[in-house]
């Protein structure tokens, strides 16, 4: 399995670790349901704060632009109107997912990748319940400029990256291959760190890479390569905002609560020129421990209004792991459903009129 590479501004495979800790600090320590039961969430996107204040824990390998809303939320205040405390932990990678599954952190933010398919599929209670935005139009695929003129001349190419063949990009390499009659498995991958990625591609080390801001503007101004393809397909990015057990099973209410604040913030600070509001940037920039003129430079993430989790890109992406090889412990005949790993009760009731409300008396509900 390709190992997973720590980027700064992409979400794209991050798995994202913690070191030990005790999630849900200074809350009482609930009975855990049975997976059976159903838990009616509160709806709306409104703050309904929890009856007791509430620290959750939440992994981050970097301090990073992906992560923006969540951060955000937590410098303006969202989570505090929820009666939660964010506590932000840090470690390496590898990690991550079983911190999660053994309830040494509450949530990471990280993303679908064939390592949390493979712990899912060996049963971890871990889902993915919120994307980390919809789109990353800084990110792509540049092709070094002899092998740029057509999909097909990259038959039995080495494609650069910093996660392999796991994450988004995955989507968006098969895209372009397809186009010129190829696929996924007419390439091969190459593990770089996203720093090592243009080099390696202005010295022929490899025909291809993906690449992420700041570094796709120096390539293009090299003229050794372009970029053919961006993140496909829009609405999707991969990165997600994942659950342990905890804010799954034992404590959902805490877990909508968070997604709720994360979501709020999305609608409400983060659309379509969010960067022109100084208030804004500097939050981000406080937030991420930036430099606020880098924050301004950097182009924007594309955030949706109304959360989504589109289920058709994330089973296209376990097609392609299978069909890639070497990436998942389990065949075609053992592929997950996508309510496996994505979890949307969350944002499903996010979307919904809370109970008694005007809209839901107006039938909009």
């Amino acid at each position: 399995m390709p190992r997973n590479t720590r980027v700064l501004n992409s979400a794209f495979g991050l798995i994202l670790a913690a070191t030990v800790g005790v999630g849900l600090i200074g809350c009482s320590s609930p009975q855990p349901q049975d997976k059976g039961d159903t838990v009616e969430l509160p709806t709306g996107y409104e703050p309904q704060p929890l009856d007791k204040p509430t620290t959750v824990s939440v992994n981050i390998a970097a301090l990073a632009e992906p992560f923006s809303a969540l951060v955000l939320a937590d410098k303006l205040g969202e989570f505090k109107k929820e009666n939660i405390t964010i506590e932000y932990q840090r470690a390496p990678a590898a990690e991550a997912i079983q911190a999660l599954a053994t309830g040494q952190v509450d949530m990471a933010a990280s993303s679908i990748s064939a390592t949390l398919l493979n712990a899912i599929r060996g049963g971890s209670d871990i889902r993915a319940v919120l994307q980390l935005y919809s789109d990353d139009p800084s990110q792509g695929l540049y092709v070094r400029n002899g092998l740029a003129n057509s999909p097909a001349d990259l038959k039995g190419a080495t494609i650069a990256s910093a996660v392999g063949a796991g994450g988004q990009l995955a989507l968006a390499v098969d895209h372009y291959l397809k186009s010129g009659g190829l696929g996924i498995t007419d390439v091969s991958f190459k593990v770089f760190s996203s720093a090592d990625i243009p080099g390696a591609l202005e010295a022929g080390a490899v025909d291809a890479g993906w690449i992420v801001f700041p570094a796709g503007a120096a390539v293009e101004k090299g003229n050794y390569a372009k970029k053919v393809q961006g993140a496909y397909p829009v609405g999707f990015s991969g990165g997600s905002y994942l659950f342990g057990p905890k804010l799954l099973e034992q404590r959902p209410e805490v877990g909508q609560a968070v997604v709720r604040a994360i979501a709020r913030t999305a609608r409400d600070h983060l659309q379509k020129g969010y960067k022109s509001d100084p208030s804004i940037v500097k939050a981000l920039a406080d937030g991420l421990d930036s430099p606020v003129d880098y924050i301004k430079s950097s182009p924007e993430l594309v955030f949706e209004s109304e959360p989504d989790f589109p289920f058709k890109p994330a089973l296209e992406l376990q097609r392609l792991w299978l069909e890639y090889g070497d990436l998942l412990q389990y065949g075609k005949d053992d592929a997950l459903p996508a309510e496996d790993f994505i979890d949307t009760r969350f944002i499903d009731a996010v979307k919904q009129a809370p109970s008694g409300s005007s809209d839901e008396k107006d039938g909009k509900k």
